[in-house]
């Protein structure tokens, strides 16, 4: 099977992901993916020509797009691909947070491929076929790794919100926590990297704000950031149980969760942490520390504890007594044996349900593309 990719690839973490995910997986398992970067283009007329063309002459048996803003990618060059006779997707990364994006487009799209359940019925009003998958990890980058186990928590990446609150929750209650974060950024590899002409078109501000205006979990996350501003963004509180790091290459953040005894995973949207009941999301670290054999604790939510199992795969609580008890418990008390063997199953069950190549085959059966 060849993909064509159109992929607005800018060389920042929200972008590169891709590469270490679903472009590795999906090329070991035999399917050659050609991005097609837009913004390497004079302007959006000259991207949206050269797609077609390449759609054209190159063979390929589906289109793809990580974004679905009208202004970037044409509604033309949609429809001229399909009378070429080529399926195409949109994959809405974000339709959680930003589903207008997609009004114009996705309509045009064959199908529509929705990680967050929440915005589903705008996408059924607009008239898309689509179906839904959550985010998943590649068993490949993400690999299982024996490793002396460190009796700490750790959370890798930006410690605000409802992350710094898990944090403090924690080390006010004498548990030792690691934050890896900040620092110099690995480069990423040269050849990867976009030398861009014009940046990306997106909505503006106010368009986006009133878009938010338009749907329930916009109104949420609009709610969520006024009440943050007035309350004061929470920060971590510094004390002598918190060891702050640099942030990690790829290969020392799969050694680092497959190592601590616990690995926080925040499941709040946005700044809705400050609310009383925050906006649930779901994202890619709550697979990626479970596909490296890590212990994930975050909050209950239904779709997390579909995907898991509580106390034999994943750590879940309701409050910050049950998160401190928790915590306390698999940092303190439980066995080096009994921490071993929730990685493995943590592991097993990421590895034989949440990889990539598992989402992509229901793409594919949805667009009658074979496969091996």
């Amino acid at each position: 099977m060849k993909i064509l990719y159109y992929f607005q690839e800018l060389d920042t973490p929200m972008f590169q992901w891709q590469r270490k995910h679903f472009l590795d997986e999906l090329a070991r398992k035999g399917v050659s993916i050609e991005t097609f970067n837009p913004l390497l283009y004079s302007n959006t007329e000259e991207a949206n020509e050269k797609l077609i063309k390449k759609a054209k002459e190159g063979g390929f048996d589906l289109m793809i797009s990580n974004m679905g803003y009208y202004k970037m990618l044409y509604v033309d060059s949609v429809r001229e691909i399909k009378k070429i006779g080529i399926p195409t997707m949109r994959i809405a990364w974000d339709n959680l947070m930003i589903p207008y994006i997609d009004k114009v487009l996705a309509p045009h799209f064959d199908l529509v491929w929705l990680t967050a359940r929440e915005t589903e019925q705008l996408y059924k009003k607009w008239g898309v076929k689509y179906f839904f998958a959550p985010y998943a990890a590649n068993p490949f980058t993400y690999c299982y790794q024996e490793v002396d186990l460190k009796r700490c928590a750790c959370f890798i990446g930006n410690p605000h919100g409802s992350r710094a609150l898990m944090i403090n929750t924690l080390t006010k209650n004498g548990m030792p926590v690691e934050v890896y974060h900040g620092g110099k950024r690995q480069k990423v590899i040269e050849q990867n990297k976009p030398q861009r002409k014009y940046n990306i078109i997106n909505p503006s501000t106010s368009e986006t704000l009133i878009n938010r205006l338009k749907f329930r979990e916009g109104r949420i996350l609009m709610y969520g950031s006024i009440i943050n501003k007035l309350k004061g963004a929470t920060s971590v509180e510094n004390n002598e149980r918190l060891k702050k790091y640099s942030g990690l290459s790829h290969e020392d953040m799969v050694s680092t969760y497959a190592a601590v005894a616990l690995s926080l995973a925040s499941t709040s949207a946005g700044h809705t942490d400050v609310l009383k009941n925050p906006l649930n999301i779901i994202n890619l670290r709550n697979f990626e520390i479970p596909m490296c054999g890590g212990i994930e604790i975050c909050k209950y939510s239904e779709e997390i504890a579909e995907y898991f199992e509580d106390g034999k795969e994943i750590v879940l609580y309701n409050d910050e007594y049950e998160l401190a008890e928790k915590a306390r418990y698999y940092i303190e008390r439980a066995s080096d044996n009994e921490l071993r063997q929730m990685k493995l199953a943590a592991r097993k069950r990421a590895e034989a349900d949440h990889t990539w190549w598992n989402r992509f085959k229901i793409a594919f059966d949805y667009l009658g593309l074979k496969y091996d």
